[in-house]
């Protein structure tokens, strides 16, 4: 029951935990998290984000990378980017990704201007 709450109202308020708050959850939670930022990655709202969002999903698939997994490797990418704790912990699940998966190719639809900025790679 605590999770449903916490997920209404993280999700009424359009509320993000920071870094330092994701890493403090239960791993189970922490996994959760992991989802939720993997599929607002995947939905397409537009048409060019399409290509990103086949790009990101293709890549987690041919990795065969678990939620659990993802999320370990946020923390381990995250020992090395320690000055960055205090972002949004979505931005960091996605700048770990881009570290795993690279970001689209222009054949295959770049990321929007200022993505790979947003993530933390510039």
């Amino acid at each position: 029951m605590a999770l449903l709450a916490f997920g209404t109202t993280a999700r009424a308020q359009s509320i993000f935990l920071t870094y330092d708050q994701w890493e403090q959850l239960p791993t189970s939670l922490r996994e959760i998290y992991v989802a939720g930022v993997v599929d607002a990655l995947s939905t397409i709202a537009v048409p060019a984000q399409a290509t990103t969002a086949k790009h990101y999903n293709e890549c987690i698939v041919k990795s065969r990378m678990s939620l659990g997994q993802i999320a370990e490797g946020t923390k381990k990418f995250m020992e090395m980017h320690s000055d960055q704790r205090y972002k949004p912990a979505p931005s960091r699940v996605v700048a770990y990704l881009i570290t795993l998966c690279g970001v689209p190719t222009p054949s295959e639809g770049a990321l929007p201007k200022g993505s790979a900025e947003v993530a933390g790679q510039n």
